[in-house]
């Protein structure tokens, strides 16, 4: 992580609706921020994520893991010439004219820098301008447990309460959690072995209290 990101600029809320009899998350709402993290995970090469979750032990009896130990072993005469293991074991992604939500730069996210020297002018017309992450702002976003993602409404939502049949709103309780790089993480593993994310990550009892970023 750079310097210049604080701890508390890299931290995402969400707010869950949880269902405190049948212990589920039946949906959060989230801002843009939560948004942006996870569409701009889409660009990231596999190697810029499980670096992060084999350094933490997280993913230890997966095979990617073996993977990942094979390229941290391999002697560097059998690399091509033009390879190394730093750029397959901690890759950095293309220059973006995207500016990212600040946690994605702890995954090597690069931000274009639009550079122009004296005399060099061009029209706001033809210049590339940094576009504000993926989605937009001002709006509330409703994600489901499984990590589906779509734009809050109030027929959402009770279409959801109807779907998972609450007939008690009083079994209801708002919980509103903390995304670090640890939590997220966790939830990027959880992606890959349940469509219950949410609640696997801030209900489980092992899993209620946000572990502070490293």
């Amino acid at each position: 992580m750079e310097s210049s990101l604080s701890e508390s600029s890299t931290k995402i809320n969400l707010k869950l609706l949880v269902d405190k009899t049948k212990r589920r998350v039946l949906f959060a709402e989230a801002g843009k921020d939560f948004v942006d993290f996870f569409f701009g995970l889409m660009e990231l090469p596999l190697g810029a994520v499980i670096s992060h979750l084999v350094e933490r032990g997280m993913v230890k009896s997966w095979p990617i893991s073996k993977v990942y130990e094979a390229v941290q072993n391999i002697d560097p005469i059998y690399l091509q010439p033009n390879q190394s293991k730093t750029t397959l074991l901690n890759p950095k992604t293309s220059p973006l004219i995207t500016k990212q939500t600040p946690m994605l730069h702890q995954f090597g996210c690069i931000v274009q820098q639009q550079v122009y020297s004296p005399g060099s002018y061009q029209s706001s017309s033809s210049r590339k301008e940094l576009v504000d992450g993926y989605v937009k702002g001002m709006v509330a976003y409703m994600v489901m447990d499984d990590l589906t993602i779509k734009p809050m409404s109030t027929i959402s939502c009770i279409t959801i309460l109807n779907n998972f049949q609450v007939k008690d709103v009083g079994c209801l309780e708002e919980k509103s959690v903390e995304i670090d790089m640890e939590t997220a993480l966790k939830m990027i593993k959880a992606c890959f072995q349940s469509t219950t994310v949410l609640t696997d990550v801030f209900l489980k009892p092992e899993e209620i209290s946000i572990v502070k970023m490293i």
